[in-house]
Parts: structure tokens; C-alpha cells; sequence
């Protein structure tokens, strides 16, 4: 019985040892596993790092590309601007030269132009679409330097003293946006017959189109009579601005303040 029971016993450690030595199999197959793992996620990080630094290689040299091309963009702009120069201060030069050459051949006693007093002026005027009615002329400027373009009726008109009254023009005009139409009295008008503007200047906007009439009246003492097609009036097209308002309880302070009608004096 002793001999069974020492068997049993040793049975049973030998068992429990078998145990713990398959456990202790089965840990160090998980911690090699564990191992693999850290090893494969850590070729994988590594690879991960060199594209990563691949895709930034790239990106830096996709950039100075960029920049190497804007610089060289630029320096052929600067380029195709200093030959736009050079050509303008030939094609200057030349056209000097011709007209000097004309001008040497038409009196070379009075020649005196140069290059560097040659001037190209543009014309930087704005455009205005004009209809006119039947028997209409179209407004025009007198000289260069004329402000106004003279009006025309298109109907003869008699004004007995103090008399006024509405004349047709038979123009409509499409104004820009941003300007307006002023039509003011002729001064020869008023000086010689005395006839002038009521509401002057008259106000003609920008998005009227229908057509421009003279409100004339007879300030002299005698009756008035003016031809069809006779220049009546003047129009200047100048720009105007429109304003916000803003409401408020007072107002800035000036040295002039309130003072009006007079209050700085005569003299």
C-alpha cells in the first residue's frame, strides 16, 4: 500500500508539473508570437516612416519646381515688358523721325522737334449712345476745349417778355452709369436776348432715356424769336457720387457753426 500511495503522490507532481510545463510552453509560444507582431508592426511603421518621407521629398521638390517656374514666369514678363519699352521708344523715335524728316522737307529753317518732347495722347473720353428724333442734330462741341455741347431745338420758338416755355430738343441720350447730364443757358443767349434757363442747370439722369427738353424763358422787356436749329442751350457731362445717410442726434463741430446767408461778410 505504501509503495501505491508514493506512486499516487508522485503521479500527481508529475502531473501538475506537466501542467505548469505546458503552460509555460503555451506563454513563451504567446510571448514569441507577441514578438512577430511587434516585429511585423514595426517593419510596417518603418515603411510607413520612408513613404512618408518619400511623399515629402516629393512635395519639396514639386514646390521648388513651382517656384523655379514663377521665377522664370517673371523674368520673362520682365522681359516681354522691357522689349513692350524698347519698341515704344523706337516706334517713338521713328515716328519722330518721320515727321521730322516732313517737317525739315517743308521749311527746315523752323524745325526744332525732338525726341524727348514727343507725346502720344489717347483718347480717355467716355462713349454716350445717342437717338435723335426727326429733323434732331446731334450735340457737339464748338472748340478743344469746350465743357459743354450745344443743344439745338428742333422747332422754331417766339417768348414774349416773361414768357417760358418747354423746347425740344429731339435728343435722348443713354448717360454711364455714375454720370449726369447738365444743361445749362448759353451765355450769348442770355447776354444779346436775354433768354436763359429756368431750372438751371437742369438735371438729366442717368437711367432717363427719354428725350431732353430746354425749359427757356424771356427775361428781356421785347418778344424773342429763335430758328429751328438754333442753339438753345449746353450740355455737360460730368460724374456725380451718391451718399449713405446716416441719422444722428448732433453733428460735428466748426469754427463756422450756424453762421449763413452773409455771416462771413461782404468784403
Amino acid at each position: 500500500m505504501v509503495c501505491y500511495e508514493l506512486l499516487y503522490r508522485e503521479a500527481k507532481l508529475l502531473r501538475a508539473g506537466l501542467q505548469i510545463f505546458a503552460q509555460l510552453v503555451a506563454d513563451g509560444h504567446r510571448v514569441r508570437l507577441s514578438h512577430r507582431r511587434l516585429l511585423r508592426n514595426r517593419r510596417v511603421f518603418e515603411c510607413s516612416a520612408q513613404l512618408g518621407q518619400t511623399k515629402l521629398k516629393g512635395i519639396d521638390e514639386h514646390a521648388e519646381s513651382v517656384v523655379r517656374g514663377v521665377d522664370l514666369l517673371y523674368a520673362r514678363q520682365v522681359q516681354a515688358l522691357e522689349r513692350t519699352g524698347q519698341n515704344e521708344r523706337r516706334s517713338r523715335a521713328k515716328l519722330a523721325d518721320d515727321v521730322g524728316g516732313i517737317a525739315k522737307r517743308l521749311d527746315p529753317h523752323t524745325w526744332s522737334l525732338r525726341h524727348t518732347t514727343m507725346e502720344l495722347t489717347l483718347d480717355t473720353r467716355q462713349t454716350v449712345r445717342v437717338a435723335l428724333a426727326e429733323g434732331a442734330m446731334l450735340p457737339e462741341y464748338q472748340t478743344d476745349g469746350s465743357a459743354g455741347m450745344d443743344l439745338r431745338s428742333t422747332s422754331p420758338v417766339e417768348l414774349v417778355p416773361m414768357e417760358r416755355k418747354l423746347v425740344p430738343t429731339g435728343v435722348r441720350m443713354e448717360i454711364p452709369e455714375g454720370y449726369e447730364g447738365q444743361v445749362r443757358p448759353r451765355s450769348g443767349l442770355a447776354h444779346k436776348s436775354g433768354v436763359t434757363i429756368v431750372n438751371a442747370p437742369g438735371t438729366i439722369d442717368s437711367d432717363y432715356r427719354g428725350e431732353i427738353g430746354v425749359i427757356l424763358i424771356n427775361l428781356s422787356g421785347e418778344p424773342v424769336k429763335l430758328d429751328q436749329g438754333e442753339r438753345i442751350a449746353q450740355l455737360v457731362i460730368v460724374p456725380v457720387t451718391q451718399v449713405r445717410l446716416e441719422h444722428v442726434e448732433e453733428l460735428g463741430e466748426t469754427e463756422r457753426g450756424e453762421g449763413g446767408f452773409g455771416s462771413t461778410g461782404v468784403k
